[in-house]
């Protein structure tokens, strides 16, 4: 393992850890949790939806750029690979639970395992259907993702 890479699990952990200290112990932190929530109900505690918004894109863009200026080293980019990414992304979001940042951690390390184990053993052009498969088979097996609890039926009509 290469520094980069070293480096590179190091500023996630602290960005995810920063990132939940944001939203637990700041002031800003429950505004955007209950605008994510009801949109109408924070609407009437006084929160501007518009201004939340704005940050939350505006932190998003900040994240996305601090992880593609520690990624780059590794290789290039192109406009190509954001299919790839695209797909990795939708399948540990799914996998591990929209409402579970744990579960997606949890489903992000597990299914980069697993391409790289794919990769090293198997093949390198069998890596992508690693996670499509991970992801059916986790929507026949539990389709409520792995640390998602099934909603009671009158929550679901």
């Amino acid at each position: 393992m290469d520094l980069q890479r070293i480096l590179i699990v190091v500023i996630a952990v602290g960005m995810i850890a920063g990132l939940w200290l944001f939203t637990h112990h700041t002031h800003l932190g429950p505004a955007f949790r209950g605008i994510a929530q009801d949109e109408r109900t924070a609407l009437t505690f006084g929160m501007d939806p518009d201004r939340i918004a704005l940050l939350a894109v505006s932190f998003g863009a900040g994240l996305a750029a601090i992880s593609a200026t520690v990624i780059v080293p590794l290789g290039s980019i192109s406009p190509e690979e954001g299919y790839d990414v695209l797909i990795k992304a939708l399948a540990v979001c799914i996998i591990g639970g929209l409402g579970s940042s744990g579960g997606v951690i949890i489903a992000s390390v597990m299914i980069g395992f697993a391409e790289h184990f794919t990769d090293s053993y198997i093949g390198s052009h069998w890596t992508m259907i690693v996670s499509l498969a991970a992801l059916l088979i986790v929507l026949i097996i539990k389709p409520s993702c792995i640390f998602g609890k099934q909603k009671e039926l009158e929550e679901r009509i």
